[in-house]
């Protein structure tokens, strides 16, 4: 009791009002401006300085961030944690607009706002903090004793409630309808070109070059940035599969960040959509050559009043957790938006899975374009004649098929065996497999050095189009330098296959001594930069 509630960065408005409750409606007519929250990067950075600035000198006692709910969820939720209860003044609050009602105050979504508790001696330390990072800051309420809390606008209570009341209400089971999964095995005709289908997935808007979005923000503010969305020679760069800052001045440690998800998995089998979710997102952490830590979440459905929504939901969850489980990286946070949907259609229950990652030394970071002509190439796990939700698929006009479900052992031990080779020095450049597979990848690593790619793939005993453009969980192609190859073999065990070497400007695919495919790099490139609108 006596901790001073301070509310610190963008000031409210009426901007993300009932945003948190349009989130859990079934959409059912053009919604309200004022349902969607406006960010402010200008405000986000020095607010993010200020607060560690804060933390680091002891000043902070407790801290949320305003979400969902705004005011109203925050406050609750910090009193209730401490097992207290406490007053809140919302005159107090610094308001974007004048005239705004106690009500819209107390739940609206405006962004960059932080709520922290201080001690008493500390308050003015810490509003001196913000006004020297240019962050507006306003002592709103403070802690008390017992479990009421009380809200107030002037000389009014607008709220008197107990907090438990308010944070801690009873769950509501749903039920739920386990579906069979839309699986059936389907054998597609053998394509005529090989090609022609691998420039038609680099061209697909699931694969080809977001840079129209991208480019819009600096992704090099502070100049802190090792590894942005793209890299390679300047002028031609190619994608990346995650990005990495420099954690510190201090130290060569670095923060790498990447992310998984695939809707078309999930419409197919919710378990293997989910559990590939995160073996993407891990899959794009260490292709930087990182240690995955931690994982956020984004959880999309229809309406939980469905059962059969609701069975996909609980599946999709499975499939997630039997992956981080197996791995021991936490869920630190996440959110759920339910009720997608519009009459009768609504989308696939899928996730989004963004994952962070650490490494000890930014100079050993990776990238995924070639680096050097007649390096090997290895192909780490193995392709699959599980098809169903690929792109491949997609682009033939292919309904259904069996998808890929993630094997935690195996990617927990390939995971292990990579980060190994990377550190040992070996590997030269990495990519995963995902979208439009083997192929896809190869093609991607070519892009930003212009540097081809002779492969051979008669060692795994499928139909051609099965290898190139399967996508297999827990699966990289890997350019190892060609002098430490053996140490590289020695490392990674049975799970490296050699498919081949980097070449002059070509991608050529053979099946032992027959070509079925020669691509320039430049017509790749042309196709991959075809642009996202």
């Amino acid at each position: 009791p006596g901790l001073k509630l301070i509310i610190a960065g963008g000031k409210t408005g009426r901007d993300g009002i009932h945003g948190v409750n349009m989130a859990s409606e079934t959409i059912t007519r053009e919604e309200d401006i004022s349902t969607v929250q406006l960010g402010s990067p200008i405000t986000k950075e020095p607010l993010m300085h200020a607060v560690l600035e804060a933390n680091e000198r002891g000043l902070i006692y407790a801290l949320k961030d305003l979400g969902g709910g705004g005011l109203s969820s925050v406050v609750g939720e910090m009193l209730q944690s401490g097992g207290m209860g406490g007053s809140v003044y919302l005159d107090r609050v610094p308001l974007k607009v004048q005239g705004m009602a106690p009500w819209e105050i107390w739940i609206s979504e405006s962004q960059e706002r932080m709520l922290l508790a201080v001690k008493e001696e500390n308050e003015n330390e810490v509003h001196r903090i913000m006004e020297s990072w240019d962050i507006t800051s306003s002592t709103i309420g403070v802690s008390e004793p017992g479990k009421r809390l009380r809200v107030f606008y002037g000389d009014e209570m607008a709220i008197d409630m107990d907090i438990d009341f308010l944070t801690n209400p009873q769950p509501y089971n749903r039920p739920s309808l386990f579906k069979e999964k839309r699986e059936n095995t389907v054998i597609p005709k053998y394509p005529e070109n090989i090609g022609k289908v691998i420039l038609a997935l680099l061209g697909d808007r699931n694969v080809r070059t977001r840079e129209f979005a991208v480019r819009q923000y600096d992704h090099t503010v502070r100049g802190s940035t090792v590894l942005g969305p793209f890299s390679g020679i300047v002028g031609r760069e190619g994608p990346t599969d995650a990005s990495v800052i420099r954690a510190s001045w201090d130290s060569y440690e670095g923060i790498a960040v990447g992310h998984g998800f695939n809707p078309f998995y999930s419409y197919l089998d919710p378990f293997a959509g989910g559990a590939d979710a995160v073996d993407e997102a891990v899959r794009n952490i260490v292709s930087v050559g990182a240690e995955p830590i931690g994982f956020s979440d984004c959880l999309n459905a229809g309406s939980p009043e469905d059962p059969v929504v609701m069975g996909e939901f609980i599946s999709m969850l499975r499939g997630m957790r039997s992956v981080a489980a197996r791995l021991d990286i936490p869920f630190a946070s996440g959110n759920v938006s339910f009720y997608n949907e519009s009459g009768k259609r609504r989308i696939p229950t899928f996730p989004t899975v963004m994952a962070v990652g650490k490494t000890k030394d930014i100079r050993n970071v990776l990238s995924p374009d070639f680096k050097k002509i007649s390096s090997p190439i290895y192909l780490v796990g193995l392709p699959t004649s599980d098809l169903g939700g690929s792109l491949y698929f997609r682009t033939i006009g292919v309904r259904g098929g069996v998808v890929p479900v993630s094997n935690p052992d195996f990617l927990s031990r390939r995971v292990k065996r990579i980060l190994e080779a990377v550190i040992s020095g070996t590997v030269l450049s990495i990519h995963d497999i995902s979208d439009g597979g083997l192929a896809t990848s190869l093609g991607e690593m070519t892009i930003g050095s212009g540097i081809g790619a002779s492969i051979d793939i008669s060692p795994f005993g499928l139909r051609p189009d099965f290898v190139l453009f399967s996508e297999p969980t827990s699966s990289w192609v890997v350019e190892v330098k060609k002098e430490r190859e053996k140490e590289f073999l020695e490392i990674m065990k049975e799970d490296a296959i050699l498919l081949g070497h980097t070449s002059v400007d070509s991608l050529v695919i053979s099946v032992g001594d027959e070509r079925i495919a020669s691509i320039e790099n430049e017509a790749i490139r042309r196709r991959w930069k075809g642009g996202f609108r």
